[in-house]
């Protein structure tokens, strides 16, 4: 590459290598003695202005690099190592923009406004297209410039070369003189891979567009992975199960990555070769240049032994099936296997879990057994209640009580509302509040009850002390056999008792006389005096003014422990809380035999920054993060 030094105190613009074809023998002797012998150089910038060529229609060296003599002692030492590949790249799409011999008004392709135009990149800093003035030539010129050029090259025997850019990019030209579309560009790129083709080259393109596939013998810069945007949930290697056993391909960069480990299991995963863009001195001039300061990682003795081991890696893993063909693909559910700090987090809120439940526990076994404690002693109220309202109703039953006062009242006083409000009031008060309140107690009974029994079986099922159930039981069973019974034998009528009334011989007994009756319960009492109001005529709706009242009433129901959530885990769910993120292949590679799939080997890929726990075919693996397992078929 160009670059400024000073000589004499003279700043001067002089060539410099990166690499020459010296430093390529050095490297690939490192390389042997390390037993990695299948290399392909792809020499970029060593003719033609170097890093920023012009259009090979003619061929010289760099001098900085080694010059003509240099190139001829490198291929001599090529045929010398069979494994050593040679591709000097040659770029026929673009030429130098600036102080270039070559004719643009006849070989320039031209906008639609007629126009030359320069290669444009996207920036990310700019957000715009950028141009870095390599001017785009037109398709169908082509063929005068790789004909001229290969005349020359042939020369040094040595079959193999790049053209990189004519497998990644595609130009019209609306030239007045020649229009050429996408189309015609596609045909012209053809024909100048199959130039080279035709006479026994190795050809070697970048990108690897579809139409290139059947020229090529190995391609670059293949895009393994998809653009990654949000909404993509994974990513399928289309392009490593086309290619895979009919194309040498590698991926990006390695050096150039993010993440090394992620991009070589994309490697297994496509089946793809390792690629190093490689410099083996002067390496810090690079970041005086704009465009090739992008290339950050690229020292040599940097990347020196990490280059063996990857390759040595990759080679272990994918040696044996560079003939076979990818024959399934498919994604893994797995769990992600937690670290030490997350196990002991996990167990600390385990113990503390348990903590909170044996807490729980106990709070609802005390709840439980005060809850039935409690429905005994309200039982035993409701039965001084119930007492105490039956001995009111039937002390009303006398000539000279409030209810029978304003009652005779009432019956011989027509149209007086003073006497009428005050014979609703006693009524309300002697009859009806009392008769509501005991109904209400009545149909808590049977809630009480049900509470108690609940509760009393939490306690079995719960395995509270024996002392405790012991004691529940007996209340219980105290509640059931004395208290329930003895309560709903003063609320209803004795069975002996019958209904019978007659308003003409029964009123008077029935109003003036307690002891009358006798055996006669809450509701049958009350049927009574509807029965003889209705007689004297005086019935004013008691039933309803009873049903309101109750209605009105509220009593507190007794607490039943809930058993629906007991035992279970409040804490996140470790199947959600250790799910998997990212993904988790199985690749297969194989042969087609009769038409039927028959596995060679398969590799799960671990895409995770942690280990993960999976299961294929009932055996579950362990998978180290960004780690991979190789599986061998027996059937193969």
């Amino acid at each position: 590459m160009d670059t400024v030094k000073k000589i004499m105190s003279v700043p001067v613009t002089v060539s410099v290598a990166l690499t020459s074809f010296e430093d390529i023998e050095t490297m690939y002797d490192y390389l042997l003695v390390e037993g990695v012998s299948n290399v392909q150089f792809k020499m970029k910038g060593y003719a033609n202005g170097g890093l920023y060529s012009e259009v090979p229609y003619k061929l010289k060296w760099q001098g900085s690099v080694g010059g003509k003599s240099g190139f001829k002692d490198l291929v001599e030492y090529a045929a010398e190592h069979p494994e050593l590949g040679l591709f000097p790249d040659f770029d026929f799409v673009y030429t130098q923009g600036s102080g270039s011999s070559v004719n643009m008004k006849k070989y320039g392709a031209r906008t639609v406004s007629n126009r030359y135009t320069s290669k444009r990149v996207y920036s990310v800093t700019s957000q715009s297209l950028v141009s870095h003035y390599q001017m785009v030539l037109s398709p169908a010129t082509f063929s005068r410039f790789y004909e001229k050029l290969e005349k020359k090259y042939s020369k040094y025997d040595n079959m193999a070369i790049s053209l990189s850019t004519m497998g990644s990019d595609l130009n019209s030209s609306f030239s007045e003189e020649k229009t050429s579309l996408r189309e015609d560009s596609k045909n012209y790129t053809i024909e100048a891979l199959q130039y080279f083709t035709d006479k026994g080259y190795d050809v070697m393109v970048n990108g690897g567009n579809a139409f290139t596939w059947s020229h090529a013998d190995h391609i670059l810069d293949v895009p393994l992975t998809s653009n990654r945007y949000n909404n993509e949930y994974a990513t399928v290697p289309f392009m490593g199960v086309v290619l895979h056993g009919y194309v040498q391909f590698a991926g990006t960069a390695l050096n150039m990555e993010g993440n090394l480990s992620y991009a070589m299991l994309k490697a297994m995963e496509s089946g793809a070769g390792i690629y190093f863009i490689i410099s083996y001195t002067n390496t810090e001039l690079l970041k005086e240049d704009e465009v090739l300061s992008q290339n950050y990682s690229v020292r040599y003795d940097i990347w020196q032994a990490r280059l063996v081991e990857i390759y040595k890696e990759l080679n272990s893993v994918l040696a044996d099936v560079q003939t076979k063909l990818i024959i399934g693909h498919e994604f893994l559910n797995g769990t992600r296997v937690p670290d030490e700090n997350e196990l002991l987090q996990d167990a600390l809120a385990e113990a503390e879990k348990k903590a909170q439940q044996v807490k729980q526990r106990l709070e609802n076994i005390n709840i439980a057994t005060t809850s039935i404690e409690q429905v005994s002693t309200r039982l035993d109220n409701y039965m001084a209640l119930l007492e105490s309202h039956l001995q009111t109703i039937n002390d009303q039953r006398a000539s000279d009580s409030a209810l029978m006062t304003a009652w005779a009242a009432r019956k011989a006083t027509s149209g007086d509302a003073s006497v009428e409000r005050a014979f609703v009031l006693a009524l309300t008060t002697y009859l009806a509040s009392p008769v509501a309140e005991l109904r209400t107690i009545r149909a808590t009974v049977d809630e009480l009850l049900a509470a108690a029994t609940e509760n009393y079986q939490f306690l079995v099922d719960t395995d509270a002390d024996a002392d405790v159930l012991l004691a529940a039981q007996g209340t219980l069973e105290h509640i059931q056999n004395v208290q329930i019974p003895a309560l709903l034998a003063l609320y209803n009528s004795d069975p002996a008792f019958t209904l019978s009334y007659t308003h003409s011989t029964d009123r008077d007994t029935f109003l003036y006389d307690k002891t009358s009756f006798a055996g006669c319960g809450v509701e049958d009492l009350f049927s009574l005096f509807k029965l003889a109001l209705a007689g004297d005529g005086l019935d004013i709706g008691v039933e309803t003014l009873v049903t309101n009242l109750a209605e009105k009433l509220e009593i507190k129901s007794e607490p039943v422990v809930d058993t629906t959530d007991a035992g279970k885990d409040v804490a996140v769910d470790s199947a959600y809380k250790y799910a998997v993120d990212s993904e988790i292949v199985y690749v297969t590679y194989g042969d087609y035999k009769d038409g039927k799939a028959v596995a060679f080997k398969s590799l799960i890929l671990n895409f995770n920054d942690y280990a993960v726990t999976v299961e294929k075919d009932g055996v579950i693996y362990n998978v180290s993060a960004y780690d991979y397992v190789v599986i061998k078929h027996t059937n193969s």
